[in-house]
């Protein structure tokens, strides 16, 4: 669940920011702003799936604690 939910999160995040960069990159006629967009949308795939990651192996671990 928790994964869905940031997934969808970042690409709304990303699909505003992907708009705002085009828009910039018209108006500037430079690639900058496109390529500003790129690291910030690498962070955002890899803070959520640091995050996923992290609750799957609590919960992992929780459950063999229960089990024990």
């Amino acid at each position: 669940m928790r994964s869905v939910w940031l997934c969808s999160q970042n690409d709304a995040i990303g699909n505003v920011a992907v708009m705002l960069a085009a828009g910039a990159v018209v108006a500037t006629d430079t690639a900058w702003p496109d390529l500003a967009v790129a690291p910030v949308m690498a962070i955002l795939a890899l803070t959520a799936s640091w995050q996923v990651t992290r609750q799957a192996l609590a919960e992992l671990n929780s459950s063999k604690l229960e089990n024990t």
